[in-house]
């Protein structure tokens, strides 16, 4: 009787809390990517240089055209937000990615602490492994 209360508790006890990770992992999502490379244009003036951001879940580095080192940022539904360069007061970045046209649309500082409205769109990567 003994052994089996042992077995009970070492194999079931690990299997329920098994279970409950995976009933409450149902509810997690994925945040979407905005990963790469984003061509910049500022209020209708083409293309001021390209916009990079590397993703890790929710957490972002975006580097902004012309800009001196990248700004920490965060996606959070279909808001994405890179905290300014210290000392700036402007926005550093704060956009709405359109799910529709896969645009990011906001407003963008650069070091220079000034902001400016903007539309970025992604730039296509290249399809294959590289140079042979």
């Amino acid at each position: 009787m003994k052994s089996v209360l042992t077995y009970v508790l070492l194999v079931g006890g690990p299997g329920a809390g098994v279970l409950g990770i995976l009933h409450k992992g149902r509810e997690l999502r994925a945040p979407r990517s905005v990963d790469g490379e984003w061509r910049v244009e500022l209020a209708g003036v083409a293309a001021p240089g390209v916009m990079k951001i590397q993703q890790s879940g929710p957490h972002l580095s975006v580097t902004l055209p012309g800009a001196n080192g990248a700004l920490d940022g965060s996606i959070e539904g279909v808001a994405v937000q890179a905290h300014p360069a210290p000392g700036c007061t402007a926005a550093g970045l704060r956009a709405r990615l359109d799910r529709a046209t896969g645009t990011l649309a906001g407003e963008i500082a650069g070091d220079d602490c000034v902001a400016a409205a903007f539309r970025a769109t992604r730039v296509e990567r290249a399809v294959g492994g590289g140079a042979h």
